[in-house]
């Protein structure tokens, strides 16, 4: 339908991203399980292939970045696609909005303001430091193919 589309992806630190996620379906009521005990639940959950645990309960497997690109890769030119930090996004908007408006051939603009970031409610602060690093362990081969395919990483990979 759209064989010249353009798709822009911001990619947030993968733990970060994991860790956030548990904490909005706890929020939503999706999740009752502790962030550690997701985590362990997680792959007998997904294995039961239920729609709701897919959906709600793949906090891993959402991270898992290259996998989910991989697919968007095969089916669009390299040029229909744009990969970017979202952290950057936040810490150096101009230069974002700057490679943003070059890859869809917009006119230079000037930055509009810009939502604050969406840092939650300090649940990240909670998080017990040896959950962190196993996930940052798990996801370690994702950090590093992200660094190699799109040039940018994460300070703890």
């Amino acid at each position: 339908l759209l064989p010249d589309a353009k798709l822009v992806v911001l990619l947030r630190d993968p733990v970060e991203r994991a860790l956030s996620q548990i904490f909005h379906a706890r929020k939503r009521g999706f999740e009752v399980l502790e962030p550690t005990e997701a985590i362990a639940a997680e792959a007998e959950r997904l294995a039961n292939a239920d729609p709701v645990s897919l959906q709600k309960h793949s906090y891993v497997a959402r991270s898992r970045y290259l996998e989910q690109l991989d697919r968007y890769e095969t089916l669009f030119r390299p040029a229909q696609l744009l990969v970017l930090q979202s952290e950057a996004l936040f810490e150096q908007p101009h230069w974002v909005w700057n490679d943003l408006q070059r890859f869809l051939g917009l006119q230079n603009i000037s930055l509009p303001p810009l939502p604050k970031a969406n840092a939650g409610e300090g649940e990240n602060k909670t998080v017990d430091p040896a959950l962190r690093s196993q996930l940052r362990s798990v996801l370690a081969t994702t950090a590093l193919g992200v660094r190699e395919r799109y040039g940018f990483g994460w300070d703890w990979a």
